[in-house]
């Protein structure tokens, strides 16, 4: 009876170190690689939809991570986009009116843990006029408000693509006489983008 107990003892012991340990190494994720480098190629351009218009644009964005460890906390601030250059555009023009450097925020994760599918991240700062001659609607982005993109994470933490979220929403304004851009008052992001280190490497996201 004395060994069962001690027995049941240890084993209960190391069940609550266990847990403990679980729920500790469940706060942080590790970065492989600190600089970062995400493109919208003309295959999968970063699209822009606003009420009618429809503007499609490949983007390249360079920026680093502040740390290689990053906490899951809610709205910290764990990046920044240090420059971005926007392509060949289809149906319209875009072009960069705030220039870097922007934001980047942790908001969350998808998945189970341990195993993460992906983390989301929110960028604020940049704002852009974009411009759709099919229907005169030429828009200027609000840098205020911030844009959220999903890191998608594979096998191993590897990750695969960024997905352009579009949600939340991004309110726009009417540049000079136009008046399309009023009538939707808000726009969506769209578009996968690969995403690298600056030499092209991959670059794996886990859960430490």
């Amino acid at each position: 009876m004395r060994i069962y107990t001690k027995l049941l003892a240890v084993l209960i012991v190391a069940l609550t170190f266990g847990i403990a340990a679980s729920g500790a190494s469940a706060n942080r994720l590790s970065v492989s690689e600190e600089d970062a480098e995400m493109i919208w190629p003309e295959a999968e351009d970063i699209n822009l939809a606003t009420n009618g218009n429809n503007v499609e644009c490949s983007i390249t964005l360079l920026g680093s991570f502040h740390s290689r460890t990053i906490r899951k906390v809610a709205n910290a601030l764990v990046a920044t986009v240090s420059h971005a250059v926007i392509g060949d555009c289809d149906s319209g023009t875009a072009i960069i009116d705030a220039p870097p450097p922007w934001h980047v925020r942790y908001v969350g994760f998808t998945g189970t843990l341990p195993a993460i599918s992906g983390v989301t991240i929110q960028l604020t700062g940049p704002r852009y006029t974009v411009s759709d001659p099919d229907t005169g609607g030429v828009c200027l982005t609000n840098a205020g408000v911030p844009a959220q993109s999903r890191i998608n994470v594979g096998a191993s933490g590897l990750v695969t693509s960024v997905t352009a979220l579009s949600t939340p929403t991004i309110a726009i304004d009417d540049v000079g006489g136009s008046f399309i851009c009023d009538l939707a008052g808000i726009g969506t992001f769209t578009g996968v983008a690969r995403f690298t280190d600056l030499d092209g490497s991959l670059v794996f996201i886990t859960l430490i």
